[in-house]
């Protein structure tokens, strides 16, 4: 995969030694970002978060959208004096997101703490640790990663295989 790499990168060419050593660094960082991008795949960078909590329901995701429109609504904002009103409103926003988390997730853990005397509760627990051990794994962010051919790698062994 290196030789690939390294192939590329020398079809596409080095920059001219005329150039400034900044233009210089410039250039061969975004050949070297072409390359890497269409020979490995893209990644968003970010996991997917996935909203099934036992604590997550309608109020948090109310709150949470809520928060987050306002935060658009600062981010675009170009006058000082709306700024100041808009960071206000985001601020509240935010107050009660967190507010609304804090209580569901309370009460998750309550009814959690009350289940392990039961056969059922016995079953959470190690359902629980089984996704704790699954979140944990090294390649849990990874997006999608694309073999010689262009096709997308789905299976872990086939995705670190193409790595090393």
């Amino acid at each position: 995969m290196v030789a690939t790499l390294s192939n590329k990168i020398k079809t596409l060419g080095y920059p001219s030694i005329s150039d400034d050593a900044n233009q210089i660094w410039v250039t061969m960082a975004e050949t070297i970002r072409k390359v890497a991008n269409e020979t490995l795949g893209v990644s968003t960078g970010k996991p997917k978060v996935y909203k099934e909590s036992s604590w997550w329901n309608e109020e948090v995701r109310k709150k949470i959208k809520n928060k987050n429109r306002r935060f658009k609504e600062l981010m675009a904002c170009t006058e000082e004096e709306d700024k100041t009103h808009k960071k206000e409103r985001y601020k509240e926003a935010k107050r009660a997101a967190k507010k609304a988390v804090a209580k569901a997730t309370d009460r998750a853990f309550e009814a959690f703490y009350q289940k392990p005397d039961t056969k059922e509760g016995e079953k959470y627990i190690f359902k629980l640790a089984k996704v704790r051990s699954r979140q944990k794994k090294d390649l849990g962010t990874m997006k999608f990663i694309k073999d010689e051919g262009g096709r997308v790698l789905l299976r872990q062994e086939n995705i670190k295989m193409r790595w090393h």
